[in-house]
């Protein structure tokens, strides 16, 4: 194999896993435990990224959307269920038990905690065709219950910027509405087309396996 062909299929295997990642809030073992960069995370609803979005494509449910701007890569996705804010927000919480529902995720721990700020050590693995790559993250996170989690990154390493939020909100006539938001600029090279594609196929898996956990622990708490 070529060098090149060998840097083209390092640089995929590693987007996928860094996408597979983006899932939930999840962090690497902090080095900021007492408290990270900056202020408080800013709200991305207002992103020019977003808002330049095209019209969702929706598939089983799942809303998706992708688009390119300043801030590099936007990609959000939405799905609404039958189950309470509270349980949608229970799933979206559980850094403890992320591996056990998200496919991605070999281990998930919080690390520390400070105010409404949580630091979680986060191990995943994305794989493409033969390949896979295991990475660690560095995420600071910020939640107010049952409205918010926004995260950003802290390391810098694979992104020149990575931040991201989840909105929990309750739908008419009964459930709840919930929408995962990410901005990333890779800094390594990928083709366009390709980075689009597995963003927009990680997302969707993402929000996929957060319904089906909502939903269980939904019926559990019907019974």
């Amino acid at each position: 194999m070529n060098r090149v062909a060998a840097s083209r299929e390092r640089g995929l295997s590693l987007l996928l896993t860094l996408m597979l990642c983006a899932a939930t809030p999840t962090v690497t073992k902090a080095r900021d435990a007492g408290g990270g960069e900056g202020g408080d995370l800013a709200p991305l609803a207002s992103s020019p990224v977003a808002e330049a979005a095209p019209a969702d494509a929706v598939e089983e449910g799942i809303a998706v959307k992708l688009a390119r701007g300043a801030s590099g890569l936007a990609i959000e996705g939405r799905f609404t269920t039958a189950a309470s804010p509270a349980i949608a927000w229970s799933v979206l919480t559980d850094y403890d038990s992320i591996a056990r529902f998200v496919t991605s995720m070999r281990s998930s721990h919080i690390v520390g905690r400070s105010n409404d700020t949580l630091f979680v050590d986060q191990q995943a693995v994305g794989r493409l065709f033969l390949f896979s790559h295991r990475l660690h993250t560095s995420l600071r996170v910020e939640e107010e219950p049952e409205v918010h989690i926004r995260f950003e990154d802290l390391l810098g390493r694979d992104f020149r910027s990575y931040r991201g939020e989840w909105r929990i909100e309750r739908s008419n006539p009964a459930g709840t509405t919930v929408t995962y938001h990410l901005e990333a600029d890779p800094s390594f090279p990928i083709p366009d087309f390709v980075a689009r594609g597995l963003f927009k196929s990680a997302a969707r898996d993402l929000l996929s396996q957060v319904r089906t956990e909502i939903e269980r622990r939904a019926a559990l708490a019907a019974r």
